[in-house]
């Protein structure tokens, strides 16, 4: 299944550590999310410091998965991703993301926010993205005030250590890449 400790499908998920670290280690899904699987349909927000330690998926997203639909804004802050691991199916296409895979349930609305946040030894061995595989946007245009209007995304004051991939999609064919996989959107 889905979500080693957490499978969420809902409006809203918001997880904090302002009253004192959350950490979720040692968690494991037979598919995505070793931690957390979150499928919200409004908003899914990590505020530190929550650390993700040693989670392991079968497939997607070592520590989270993201699948999110509607205009479903990702934000996370003060985070730190440690040895998290997504096994992938071996095929090396959009599988991994060693902490997170971001994939969203409408590619072209999945914005992804990540500040002051840390990815050490994360891996995808048989996927892309060690710490992060982000098949959503880093801006769009506000479609109600225009294309000059944009919500902006991204990846901000991060700390990025040995995370490593072996997928077919990337630099250098991807063998070894560090730090995302962004894979164009259709």
């Amino acid at each position: 299944g889905d979500g080693g400790a957490i499978y969420f499908t809902g409006d809203t998920l918001a997880v904090n550590g302002i009253l004192g670290p959350t950490t979720f280690a040692d968690n494991e899904a037979q598919t995505d999310g070793g931690a957390l699987y979150v499928n919200a349909a409004v908003a899914f927000a990590i505020t530190g410091p929550v650390n993700f330690n040693a989670n392991a998926a079968g497939e997607d997203g070592g520590a989270i998965a993201l699948s999110t639909g509607a205009i479903a804004p990702v934000t996370i802050v003060l985070a730190n991703f440690s040895l998290n691991k997504a096994n992938g199916d071996g095929s090396g296409g959009t599988y991994g993301g060693g902490a997170i895979h971001n994939i969203g349930g409408d590619a072209d609305q999945a914005l992804i926010l990540i500040q002051g946040s840390s990815f050490v030894l994360n891996e995808a061995p048989t996927g892309n993205g060690g710490a992060i595989f982000n098949q959503g946007i880093l801006s769009w245009p506000d479609v109600i005030n225009g294309p000059d209007d944009l919500h902006l995304g991204g990846v901000f004051n991060c700390f990025f250590f040995q995370n490593k991939a072996s997928g077919s999609d990337g630099p250098d064919d991807g063998h070894q890449y560090d730090a995302m996989c962004c894979a164009p959107l259709a």
